[in-house]
């Protein structure tokens, strides 16, 4: 083989490459966890693709607060816009002991957010793992306009205190790989 069909060979090959890494990276990218809200650490994600109930959402964190626009999440969607969820406060002062990251802490238990089609009723705590006042929900029935948004671990901070997230935050499906 000359010298000449090589390089042809070299050249065709990297841009056939480069053609295929642009094609996989505008439609699927991979999400590492960072916290300990998921049972999952490694994310395979299918851009643009919306999420049904029961599966993995990839989302920006532009209505979450305390993160902002560049930072980007994976959770559990457990409801979607129109369904009903309902926030009942505490009648009594309750505590819960809770290990993250290897650390056992005792929270305040502030309300109880039921998600009817689940049949959950998960608790929201007065402060986080820092330290820092967590929003709270309002209580009564609420109607989403949004998705609902959950962590798999009790101390996740997920749509419990940030509410629903808009469709445009939705950047895609997540499917855990490990």
């Amino acid at each position: 083989m000359t010298f000449k069909k090589k390089l042809y060979i070299i050249l065709f090959s990297g841009v056939f490459l480069a053609f295929i890494l642009s094609f996989i990276s505008k439609h699927y990218t991979i999400a590492f966890a960072q916290q300990e809200c998921l049972p999952y650490k490694v994310f395979f994600i299918e851009k643009g693709k919306i999420p049904y109930r029961g599966e993995y959402v990839y989302f920006k964190g532009t209505h979450v607060p305390f993160y902002g626009e560049k930072i980007r999440l994976v959770k559990l969607l457990v409801a979607t816009p129109y369904e009903d969820i309902i926030v009942e406060r505490t009648k009594k002062p309750e505590t819960r002991k809770i290990t993250i990251k290897g650390i056992e802490k005792e929270y305040t238990v502030k309300s109880y957010v039921k998600v009817p089609y689940k049949a959950m009723e998960l608790p929201t705590f007065e402060k986080g793992s820092t330290g820092k006042i967590l929003p709270q929900l309002p209580e009564g029935l609420i109607t989403l306009k949004g998705y609902f948004v959950i962590g798999t671990h009790e101390g996740s901070y997920d749509s419990r205190y940030f509410g629903a997230i808009p469709e445009g935050d939705i950047l895609g499906k997540a499917h855990p790989i490990l």
